[in-house]
């Protein structure tokens, strides 16, 4: 049932969002979920797998804002 609710999720999402969440999945090896609304305000997501990588992802975002 999930993977159902899954796929209804992607259907719904724009083509370049999809591009875009493939695009950052490749770069950093995390999955990367995008939600972005009509007015194109939204959120980002990132699934970690250990703190290893959660920590590389809190470097890079500081290091780079």
């Amino acid at each position: 049932e999930d993977e159902k609710i899954k796929d209804k999720m992607k259907l719904n999402k724009d083509s370049n969002i999809l591009s875009l969440e493939s695009d950052v999945r490749d770069k950093i090896g995390m999955n990367v979920h995008i939600n972005n609304r009509k007015n194109n305000s939204g959120s980002v997501s990132f699934d970690y797998k250990d703190l290893d990588q959660l920590n590389r992802l809190i470097e890079v975002i500081k290091q780079n804002y």
